[in-house]
């Protein structure tokens, strides 16, 4: 066996090699994205029934239609809707620490941003998550006070 063929075989080896990794990325965040988006349905769901929660629910839907664009950069999205929902946990505060059901699935929802930081492993989406996971854990805290 030749150099030049060794070389060719090891560049396929290689090629082929990424290709299942960034397959393998690419179904791990599309997964982590399907979770994220049955969070928020479950908590607008929930935000639906109760009069007070109704601006809660407004700015969780405009987080799921931006989970349900079919062609996003992932890592912007990723990061626009960490920041969007941070400031959601923000604003809606005292509402939410009121709801123990709700926190349940924020927590899910922010489990799965995390998952998904992880495997795209882009520092702003990172940084993001790190901020959001704060934001949670602040009102976890003040929600069992």
């Amino acid at each position: 066996m030749n150099t030049d063929q060794i070389v060719k075989d090891f560049v396929g080896f290689i090629d082929g090699f990424e290709a299942r990794n960034l397959q393998s990325i690419n179904q791990s965040v599309a997964l982590q994205l399907n979770v994220m988006q049955t969070s928020l349905r479950i908590i607008c769901n929930i935000a639906n029934k109760k009069p007070e929660l109704i601006n809660l629910e407004k700015d969780l839907l405009i987080i799921e239609a931006a989970l349900n664009n079919p062609n996003p950069d992932i890592v912007s999205l990723l990061v626009k809707n960490g920041l969007q929902f941070s400031e959601i946990l923000l604003n809606h505060q005292a509402e939410i620490i009121k709801e123990k059901e709700i926190i349940k699935y924020i927590g899910l929802f922010i489990k799965s941003n995390i998952e998904a930081a992880e495997s795209c492993k882009d520092s702003q989406v990172i940084e993001t998550v790190i901020q959001l996971g704060d934001r949670f854990k602040d009102l976890v805290t003040k929600s069992s006070q």
